[in-house]
């Protein structure tokens, strides 16, 4: 599956990271920014009390959101079978393999949505549980996969992303 062709999050870089791209090509405008791996901030693991189906998803019941989901209800049911397949675990999909994560979204994507990002060859697939953002805050063992054990801190680590349907995971839908 070609991931190239959209690795923007709709949101501005801050100064301090377009200085840590400032060697490499990006975009940051105000509709507009590259998406880099940034950290886990301390809440992408699965463990976090914080991370459950109210905070993942908040819709009210006429809400509809892009792709898939489509209630909140189906989003619950989404996240609990996400979380449910494990943390920074090896799932096939596409026929690749791709390890388990949750964090940030990208593009235009909403809480409960389900997207895919490689990196130098190696490719996760994370289910949306907060805010989109340039930031690419994710599951930590899930960034230290993607970043082959490199702190991207300081660091200017563009992923290619795409958003997918949450159904086509594996136990999901």
């Amino acid at each position: 599956l070609d991931v190239t062709e959209l690795r923007f999050a709709r949101s501005r870089m801050p100064a301090t990271s377009t200085q840590r791209c400032a060697s490499d090509s990006y975009v940051n405008n105000d509709s507009v920014a590259t998406c880099i791996l940034n950290s886990n901030a301390a809440g992408y693991d699965y463990d976090n009390s914080n991370i459950n189906n109210d905070s993942v998803c908040p819709y009210y019941s006429e809400s509809t959101e892009y792709p898939t989901v489509t209630t909140p209800e189906q989003c619950k049911q989404y996240f609990t079978q996400f979380i449910a397949l494990g943390q920074a675990v090896n799932v096939t999909l596409y026929g690749e393999n791709y390890v388990t994560g949750i964090g940030h979204g990208v593009i235009n994507g909403v809480r409960g949505n389900c997207w895919i990002m490689s990196y130098e060859g190696r490719k996760a697939v994370i289910f949306q549980v907060d805010i989109r953002s340039w930031s690419l805050e994710i599951t930590y063992d899930t960034l230290m996969y993607l970043t082959n054990n490199q702190n991207p801190g300081g660091n200017c680590f563009v992923p290619d992303v795409k958003i997918i349907n949450c159904t086509d995971i594996p136990g999901v839908g």
